[in-house]
């Protein structure tokens, strides 16, 4: 299980709760369904309780529209995933 955290307002925040086996997994489904490419902010993203990764707003200068970027957070690393490339 995999949630991705970032603000709604000043006191509020989104908690996305996404259910995959991977962190890739769940980036996918996150980008896929849930990025909004206005979105100029990062999303923090916990396994359980541990903050493992962020999600960052890249912009794309052939489309001009912010692309997500999944960064794993300092100390961290991808079980056995890669994710060049935006996968």
């Amino acid at each position: 299980m995999f949630r991705f955290l970032y603000p709604a307002t000043a006191t509020a925040a989104f908690d996305l709760v996404v259910d995959a086996t991977t962190l890739a997994a769940a980036f996918a489904e996150y980008r896929d369904l849930w990025w909004d490419d206005r979105w100029i902010g990062s999303v923090a993203v916990f396994e359980r309780e541990r903050l493992v990764a962020r999600v960052v707003p890249r912009a794309d200068p052939e489309t001009g529209r912010n692309e997500p970027r999944l960064e794993m957070w300092p100390g961290e690393f991808a079980r056995g995933h890669s994710f060049a490339c935006g996968d």
